[in-house]
């Protein structure tokens, strides 16, 4: 009997240990997404959204104001740091095509559904009005 409840002692700590194991990773990789997170913050690099949701606002606020030059320079200097990234190719070619420069608007367009072909439905009526001037 007492050999019996030994073994299920060690059972439950063997399935302890395991427990612990795990969570022992998961607060390791949550401190490393947080030092990531961080330094995205601090830098405007790594993995962090936190630089895509601040040129998001200015490129917002610029595009509001009506400021379609200055949109243009953030949008491209973006373009240079993150040419993967889609929003500032939608933000530049907006610009663009309110400056009445249809043929870039259109370039610029093209070159964002090749960077995020899932942008076209979204993206085509712009090409179109790019078109139709």
């Amino acid at each position: 009997m007492t050999e019996q409840l030994a073994q299920s002692i060690l059972s439950q700590l063997e399935s302890i240990r395991w427990i612990l194991l795990i969570l022992a990773v998961l607060c390791c990789a949550m401190t490393v997404i947080v030092v990531i997170d961080y330094f995205g913050r601090v830098f405007g690099t790594g993995c962090s959204t936190y630089s895509t949701r601040r040129f998001y606002r200015k490129a917002t606020k610029l595009l509001a104001a009506e400021k379609y030059s200055a949109l243009i320079s953030l949008a491209q200097s973006r373009i240079e740091k993150k040419a993967h990234e889609p929003l500032p190719y939608r933000f530049l070619g907006v610009a663009q095509l309110k400056l009445g420069e249809t043929a870039k608007a259109q370039s610029t367009f093209e070159k964002l559904l090749d960077v995020e072909p899932g942008w076209k439905e979204s993206i085509q009526p712009y090409i179109d009005k790019c078109k139709s001037r």
